[in-house]
């Protein structure tokens, strides 16, 4: 089993921000915890032990909000924690609908970047080595993608695929074997038969890919906060923002 080196990039610190204040994780799950059903919290607990951002995905320039949102369901899923998302050309207006993502969105920590250099420099400083899809030429199969370190990789336009500018910069580029007369997947599919197959192997091939304790804390008041839309109030009540009467339990 290979070991990662450094733990991987990790977007959540404590204190969290709940309507611009501060507060402790652990003050957060005290508090909103409570609201939640057994049966919630046991799930939410479920998922954090299982959420990896040992793999970070990007979306460069893919433009249909329909695909945009099924592969949001498909990283939530498969148990990726967060997305990161180079604007296309409908600059962000199309809001990926609901219908198709089923709220994953809601459960995952997502970056906006402005053009692909500075998502690429931005990933690479934060500890990722850059994979892109591309079919052919120099690229690898997708099975011999090291994960002993953190990798993002990149699935770009629907008719254009992954961006030269960005391709150039990667560090390896990796192609998903076709048996068929089909020379490429559509960009959702891709996403998902990439994602499931790293996700397969991440427990296999690396020591460090969950959460630390610390790590599950911040991620547990984070989804609190996401599974309780009163969550301020409650927060309010218990002294962190103020006085409000309790919600409903969830």
């Amino acid at each position: 089993m290979a070991h990662v080196q450094a733990p991987w990039p990790f977007r959540l610190a404590d204190p969290l921000s709940v309507d611009g204040n501060p507060v402790a994780a652990a003050e957060v799950v005290a508090a909103v915890g409570p609201t939640l059903t057994p049966e919630r919290r046991r799930r939410i607990d479920e998922v954090v032990a299982a959420r990896t951002f040992a793999v970070a995905p990007i979306l460069e320039q893919v433009a249909d909000a329909g695909n945009i949102a099924a592969v949001l369901r498909s990283v939530e899923g498969l148990g990726f924690g967060g997305v990161h998302l180079v604007p296309a050309a409908t600059g962000g207006r199309e809001r990926p609908p609901n219908r198709v993502t089923q709220g994953a969105d809601k459960w995952l920590l997502t970056r906006s970047w402005d053009s692909p250099a500075a998502c690429v420099a931005g990933l690479r400083a934060a500890g990722y080595r850059i994979a892109a899809t591309m079919p052919g030429g120099r690229s690898i199969p997708l099975a011999l993608l090291d994960l002993g370190t953190p990798v993002a990789i990149a699935f770009g336009n629907e008719h254009r695929g992954v961006s030269k500018s960005l391709a150039a910069e990667a560090d390896e580029l990796v192609t998903v074997p076709m048996h068929g007369f089909s020379r490429s997947f559509n960009v959702s599919v891709a996403a998902a038969v990439v994602l499931a197959h790293l996700r397969d192997r991440l427990p296999r091939e690396t020591s460090n890919w969950q959460p630390t304790a610390a790590q599950r804390l911040l991620l547990t008041a984070h989804y609190y906060l996401a599974a309780q839309p009163h969550a301020a109030s409650l927060l309010r009540r218990g002294g962190a923002l103020g006085t409000q009467p309790p919600p409903a339990t969830l």
